[in-house]
């Protein structure tokens, strides 16, 4: 047999397996892609909640600083004449 025959039998062997368990290639393929999808869900999902905490944390804490530093000088409408 010549190389390129080889690598024919190679890969009908492994699709024709595929196909007698009952799962052509496209099923296989989509069964991998949705398991890699909620694998990085279970993962990352942790991570985006903790990015989305310190986010509110850090607009909490830009909200209190501008509460507490007051004007150094009061514009010219809020200045009283006497």
């Amino acid at each position: 047999m010549t190389d390129g025959k080889v690598e024919v039998a190679r890969i009908t062997t492994g699709a024709g397996m595929l196909v007698i368990s009952g799962l052509t290639l496209n099923d296989w393929v989509l069964i991998a892609t949705i398991t890699y999808f909620l694998i990085q869900i279970i993962i990352l999902f942790p991570r985006f909640i903790a990015v989305v905490r310190s986010f509110i944390q850090w607009l909490r804490d830009r909200k209190k600083k501008r509460k507490k530093s007051s004007p150094k000088f009061a514009p010219a409408y809020c200045q009283t004449t006497v």
